[in-house]
């Protein structure tokens, strides 16, 4: 091999890592995304929950059992697996990046 062919390897083997690191970072990006989106739909969710038990009360309207009370225990349980599973997957910042992300919509600032 001559001091040509040594160059043109060493620069070709450089693109291949560099191009798989930025494949890497790229799908972390992507799947911390998607995490973080589909926790934040869980809020509206829970938004949008908590405004319909108002009314309901507000109004007077009596449903049976606890039905109102298990379904938004089922939508803080969901939501408490996702942002744990956005600390876990995606690290510290990225978590609180999404809670103050949730509270901002919780809060409407």
């Amino acid at each position: 091999m001559n001091a040509r062919t040594s160059g043109v390897a060493a620069i070709s083997i450089a693109g291949l890592l560099a191009l798989g690191t930025g494949g890497y970072f790229a799908n972390e990006w992507r799947v911390c995304s998607g995490l973080e989106e589909d926790y934040l739909d869980t809020i509206y969710s829970i938004r949008s929950s908590v405004r319909t038990d108002m009314t309901i009360s507000t109004l007077g309207i009596n449903l049976p059992g606890d039905t109102l009370k298990d379904a938004r225990d089922l939508q803080f349980n969901i939501m408490e697996r996702q942002l744990s599973g956005i600390y876990d997957r995606c690290g510290s910042q990225a978590g609180k990046q999404a809670s103050r992300k949730s509270e901002d919509i919780l809060w409407g600032t």
